[in-house]
């Protein structure tokens, strides 16, 4: 499997030189870029393909990671999600992000027969231009900034049966080996502005989201921490926990944008986004069973699409690519990703 992820990775490279910010924040960056809303009545869908790889995990002298890298060691996988998105009024919409969405195929070093086939949380929310044009906030059209703020409710997917899967291993057979993202209810919020600093065709954008999680069954958490939890039965003096509190997490993106219209009508879009995502050291049964398990990433990447012209309905096309800069208990994951975005009632503005 990792002979034949590396052509189709390659191949993404070529595709790709820019990252989206959709997998690093909550809700609909990639369906609102720049804060805009599409005209009352839009449908806009979004599918989108990655690919990532990661080299072990960001502290090499941290026990927890050689443990992990134990189960697995570098990997690579192909993933596929989807965004859709409904402007009901000139200033509101809802939508639903299943960004990066479910793992396709993967590949692990230390282990043939891991498989990473797990689902990312959906988010889903309503969303609402502040500022702006359009903006619901009156006397705001003449504001140098465009600003937008959403309610989100993050739905986890508690899949797989971990314990299932560590008795098929155990007789030999091939097993999943870990579910992505946080396994727990969440709710929080999404703020994001733009400020138009003069050029036309520049701005700046920035978001900041924040999720509080539900206590959830210690069931559903990845296969690291169950395996963890095994661990801890048999250790005298240590108890095996029942539920696990994520707590909350929450992140923060910024990026210089660029947009530039051709004398064709093509439009292209630029951005480099610059994001950071933070999560404490989870609580076991109320109380905190494992010191520094935090976890922080910082990601780094370029972001393009072109929208195209003289078609029916607005299409455009993303390339993406995000690169780690640091963190802690995270694989260090080199993201690529491709998008289509059409909106299918609402025309080509272009």
């Amino acid at each position: 499997m990792a002979r034949a992820l590396k052509p189709l990775l390659g191949g993404l490279l070529l595709l790709a030189w820019a990252a989206g910010a959709g997998a690093q924040t909550i809700g609909p960056d990639l369906l609102i870029p720049g804060t805009e809303l599409p005209p009352r009545g839009a449908l806009r869908i979004a599918a989108q393909l990655s690919g990532h790889g990661g080299r072990s995990y960001f502290s090499p002298e941290d026990g927890r990671t050689r443990l992990t890298d134990g189960l697995g060691g570098d990997s690579g996988a192909l993933t596929g999600g989807i965004e859709a998105l409904y402007s009901f009024s000139a200033h509101a919409a809802a939508f639903v992000s299943w960004l990066p969405g479910g793992v396709l195929a993967s590949a692990f070093s230390a282990d043939e027969q891991r498989r990473a086939t797990g689902f990312y949380p959906l988010h889903a929310g309503a969303w609402v231009k502040l500022t702006g044009s359009d903006g619901l906030l009156r006397g705001t059209a003449a504001w140098p900034v465009d600003s937008g703020a959403a309610l989100v409710v993050s739905i986890p997917f508690q899949w797989p049966d971990y314990e299932r899967e560590l008795e098929r291993r155990n007789q030999g057979l091939s097993y999943t080996a870990e579910n992505s993202g946080v396994r727990a209810w969440g709710f929080g919020y999404l703020l994001e502005a733009e400020w138009h600093p003069g050029p036309p065709g520049v701005s700046l954008w920035a978001a900041h989201d924040l999720l509080v999680f539900l206590p959830a069954d210690y069931r559903s958490a990845g296969l690291r921490e169950f395996e963890e939890n095994r661990i801890w039965e048999l250790l005298e003096e240590t108890e095996a926990v029942d539920t696990i509190w994520y707590r909350y997490q929450l992140g923060f993106c910024a990026a210089p944008r660029l947009q530039v219209p051709t004398e064709a009508g093509t439009l292209w879009r630029l951005s480099l986004p610059l994001s950071f995502r933070y999560r404490p050291a989870p609580i076991f049964d109320g109380r905190i069973a494992v010191i520094n398990t935090q976890e922080w990433q910082l990601d780094l990447g370029v972001q393009a699409s072109v929208v195209l012209p003289r078609l029916q309905r607005h299409t455009e096309l993303v390339v993406g690519y995000q690169a780690p800069v640091a963190g802690r208990n995270l694989r260090a994951e080199h993201r690529i990703s491709t998008a289509l975005i059409v909106d299918l009632t609402a025309r080509s503005e272009l």
